[in-house]
């Protein structure tokens, strides 16, 4: 099995952040299409990299903890806070669970904000590592 998988997603629509004032159909129709669109890029990532999905999950089941940078690199230079940023992610990341066929509360999230690395569109890149419990 690989030390570790990277998958490269969109920038979330900032109709799901928390600092949004949009009407709450709206923020939950693009939370269900981002989840979605997360998803589908995830397996996309996985079929084209041929990763063996069941490895991580009997990895997880034999104790293993799942580790999970997520990178974020912002489409302009507009300010942001850092403590925003999982949950503008977190159906996201809740596609890239479903995806993979592991329950999120099993990941270990590491969020970074690489607010000089800008990106045209802007990008999430979420990497999966295993790390085996201490003996």
């Amino acid at each position: 099995m690989p030390d570790k998988f990277q998958i490269i997603l969109p920038w979330p629509n900032r109709a799901m952040s928390s600092n949004a004032r949009g009407h709450w159909a709206k923020k939950a129709n693009a939370a269900h299409r981002y989840r979605y669109d997360c998803k589908m890029t995830t397996l996309d990532a996985v079929r084209a990299a041929g990763w063996d999905v069941q490895a991580i999950r009997d990895a997880v089941a034999g104790g293993a903890e799942l580790h999970v940078p997520i990178d974020f690199y912002p489409p302009d230079r507009r300010r942001r806070d850092d403590n925003n940023l999982p949950g503008l992610f977190k159906s996201g990341l809740d596609g890239v669970a479903d995806a993979l066929g592991i329950d999120d509360h099993l990941f270990r999230t590491r969020p970074f904000l690489h607010r000089d690395k800008i990106v045209n569109g802007g990008e999430v890149r979420v990497t999966v590592t295993t790390k085996w419990p201490e003996a």
